[in-house]
């Protein structure tokens, strides 16, 4: 029993951490304005512009939501599994970035946590990726809305 709780315990801490992480990013992208995250988008050049407005609207919400699904441990597969998604996303974005010569910030964060394009990056992403991989696997953990419903 001791092992189950040990990775429940686990889960709801990978959950959390990757939560936090996505509904920060989704706050800077709020706080930073849609015509800026726009121009962020854009620059990285791999949309076509006609997708370019749609996907910056579309993306601190769909952040948000991943980060605040993730926290309370409602929906945790799918919304592990969209952070899994995304995250490859903004690593290939970066990777493709750095590849192409740029060093800017990468828009992450916006400006209060801004940080260059560098390797690590992409390492961060994965290290958040497999944390989201885990949550998937094990799906909730504790202190999860989602275990709680299932069980009662």
């Amino acid at each position: 029993m001791q092992n189950v709780d040990l990775i429940e315990g686990a889960t709801a801490i990978l959950r959390a951490g990757v939560g936090v992480v996505f509904v920060a990013a989704a706050l800077a992208k709020f706080a930073m304005g849609r015509e800026r995250l726009v121009r962020l988008i854009d620059s990285y050049g791999l949309l076509p512009q006609l997708l370019v407005r749609g996907f910056a609207r579309a993306l601190p919400p769909t952040e948000l939501i991943v980060g605040a699904l993730l926290l309370v441990g409602l929906w945790t597969r799918p919304a592990a599994a969209l952070a899994i998604a995304l995250l490859g996303l903004f690593s290939a974005a970066v990777a493709l970035a750095i590849r192409r010569g740029r060093t800017d910030s990468c828009g992450c964060f916006g400006r209060a946590l801004a940080q260059r394009l560098r390797w690590r990056l992409v390492v961060r992403n994965a290290v958040l990726a497999a944390g989201a991989a885990g949550v998937f696997v094990a799906d909730g953990g504790l202190a999860s809305l989602g275990t709680f419903l299932t069980r009662q």
